[in-house]
């Protein structure tokens, strides 16, 4: 029972996993970046699924359709396959059908995006579906027609990201697209490296993959062009993303300040500066122009002038009430009082009052209070001067 669960694990090699894996973090990485929230937890598991269980299934699925040119093979940590199926150790039947339980799962995976409205991630799903089972399967075998190697990076460092990208409810633009290149374009290289020591036995078995269609000396120049494309990458990326804070500063600065450019203070400058334009004879020698555009900054200050003056003739009747405004009416004197200051300028009240400081008020204070120099008499008589 063990052997063949160990032999299982060799054939499923987990190892590479990890490269899903790191694909689908730094795709939701780069959204959390760029949308300044947090990560939808649902939609990342989604992705992640979708991901593994593609990605075991193309594990397996060449094993299965390479396992006769396997025999040949160098095998290595990466490449010549995981040699389960060459040792006899399972039946290849067992990698053909787990190969297709993982797709379901994939696709199963695809229609829980579809569920939720995530269109774009089920598409991106799908493709990496339909890309990574071809990769090896019949009747297109991408890796026998030279594409093998361009298809591996595109789904592993192009389109897993951007499928973890787009589940988080972003759009693809400049910089998603940009932060992808370097890890493209360093799989690629590393692709024709694992490739190198299996030219020999490839060509024996019709696995006419890039370096078999090249020759070997088409290594050298191919890493160099996809180590350019990785610090290309790098520059774009980093470009695209100072881009893309500049508008936005620009937006927030835009929105601050909108209000105040719609405000009254920029209208009364306008309207000081197109004063002090005109010219000397429309400035002086125009009625309208004196009192509307000349003086429009003094017409501010003459208004806050002429309410201070007011206060203080406010304060001046307070202190000289009996020459000021308060004086009664004759026709209602015995009803008419003055308020309650200090002093009085002439006529003090009685010194029976409470606190000593008050004018004859009202008519229960007539007749009990005495007013100096002039008396209130049976109400018939207004007390003052």
């Amino acid at each position: 029972m063990t052997q063949p669960l160990r032999a299982f694990f060799r054939l499923a090699r987990p190892v590479f996993l990890a490269g899903g894996i790191v694909g689908v973090a730094l795709g939701t990485a780069l959204a959390v970046f760029v949308a300044r929230r947090s990560p939808d937890w649902g939609a990342f598991f989604t992705a992640l699924l979708a991901v593994v269980a593609l990605q075991l299934m193309t594990n397996l699925a060449n094993d299965y359709f390479d396992h006769e040119s396997d025999v040949r093979a160098f095998r290595t940590a990466f490449s010549g396959g995981s040699g389960v199926l060459v040792e006899g150790a399972l039946a290849p039947r067992v990698a053909l059908g787990t190969a297709q339980i993982s797709l379901a799962l994939g696709l199963a995976a695809v229609a829980l995006f579809v569920a939720q409205g995530r269109m774009a991630a089920a598409g991106l799903a799908t493709a990496i579906a339909f890309l990574a089972w071809f990769y090896s399967s019949p009747p297109l075998r991408l890796l026998a027609r030279g594409l093998g190697e361009v298809n591996t990076a595109l789904i592993v460092a192009v389109l897993v990201p951007l499928l973890a990208f787009v589940a988080q409810g972003l759009p693809v633009g400049a910089l998603a697209l940009a932060a992808t290149l370097p890890g493209g374009a360093a799989l690629f290289a590393m692709m024709l490296c694992v490739e190198a020591p299996d030219i020999a036995s490839d060509t024996a078995g019709q696995k006419r993959n890039l370096l078999v269609r090249l020759g070997r000396a088409a290594l050298v120049p191919l890493g160099i062009g996809a180590l350019c494309a990785v610090y290309l990458g790098v520059a774009l990326m980093f470009a695209f993303n100072t881009a893309a804070e500049h508008r936005v500063h620009r937006r927030y600065h835009q929105q601050r300040h909108r209000p105040v450019e719609g405000g009254k203070l920029p209208r009364l400058v306008a309207k000081r500066r197109d004063a002090e334009t005109l010219p000397p004879d429309e400035k002086h020698h125009r009625g309208q122009t004196q009192h509307s555009q000349g003086v429009a900054g003094s017409e501010l200050v003459g208004e806050a002038f002429a309410r201070r003056l007011q206060l203080l003739g406010r304060l001046d009747e307070a202190d000289d009430l009996l020459q000021g405004a308060f004086r009664g009416q004759s026709l209602n004197a015995h009803l008419e009082h003055a308020e309650e200051v200090d002093r009085a300028a002439e006529n003090l009240g009685a010194d029976g009052f409470v606190n000593g400081h008050g004018f004859t008020r009202e008519r229960r204070f007539v007749a009990r209070r005495l007013a100096f120099h002039h008396f209130a008499v049976r109400r018939k008589h207004v007390a003052g001067p």
